[in-house]
C-alpha cells in the first residue's frame, strides 16, 4: 500500500515538473513558420507542406557575437583582416513541389567599415539562394536588395546569410510550397 502511494506521488510529482517546465527550448513566436536563420534555427533544416501557410524568415539582432555564427575568413580575405559571419537555414518541401520566397523587409547596408573583400556589389551583408546540388550558375548568387522573388527549381533551396557588422533587422522573407509546373 505504502509501495503504491509512493509511486503515484513520483507520478504526479513528474507531471507537475512537465507542465511546470519552462518553453523555451524553441523561440518565442506564433508558430514553427517564424524563423530567425541566425538564432535557433541557423543550420537546420525545416519541412515545408503543400499548401500549408506562408512563413517567415528573418535575421533580427544580428551580432557578430551571436553563438551560433560561424566566422568565416576568405583566403583573399585574410590580408586585409575581413571576418564574414554566416547562417544559414535549409528549406525542404514534397518532391513535386518547389519552394517560392519573396523579401517583405529589406535593409542591406551598403557601406560598411571595411570596404575591401568578398563583394563589391553587396560590401556589408548579402543572402545566397543554392540549390545543391541542381545548378551551379544559381548556386551562390548573391542577394542585396528589395523586391526579389526567386522560385526554387527543386524541393530544397538552401539561404545563407553572410554578415560583417551588427544589425538589429536586416531583412525579412515570406517561403512558401507550391506545386511543380
Amino acid at each position: 500500500m505504502l509501495a503504491e502511494a509512493l509511486g503515484y506521488g513520483y507520478l504526479l510529482a513528474y507531471v507537475i515538473c512537465l507542465l511546470c517546465w519552462p518553453g523555451e527550448a524553441y523561440p518565442a513566436s506564433s508558430s514553427y513558420r517564424d524563423l530567425d536563420i541566425c538564432n535557433h534555427w541557423d543550420g537546420r533544416r525545416h519541412f515545408l507542406e503543400l499548401g500549408s501557410p506562408a512563413g517567415e524568415v528573418h535575421a533580427r539582432n544580428v551580432t557578430t557575437t551571436a553563438y551560433r555564427s560561424s566566422p568565416l575568413v576568405f583566403k583573399n580575405d585574410a590580408v586585409a583582416g575581413d571576418v564574414w559571419y554566416q547562417c544559414s537555414l535549409e528549406l525542404v518541401t514534397c518532391a513535386e513541389c518547389v519552394i517560392r520566397v519573396a523579401f517583405t523587409y529589406a535593409n542591406f547596408s551598403k557601406s560598411c567599415g571595411n570596404t575591401g573583400g568578398k563583394s563589391s556589389m553587396c560590401p556589408c551583408e548579402h543572402i545566397q539562394f543554392s540549390e545543391p546540388p541542381y545548378d551551379s550558375t544559381i548556386s551562390g548568387q548573391e542577394f542585396c536588395g528589395d523586391g526579389k522573388v526567386f522560385r526554387s527549381k527543386t524541393r530544397t533551396l538552401q539561404l545563407k546569410f553572410f554578415y560583417r557588422a551588427s544589425n538589429a533587422h536586416v531583412f525579412s522573407l515570406q517561403y512558401f510550397s507550391e506545386r511543380k509546373i
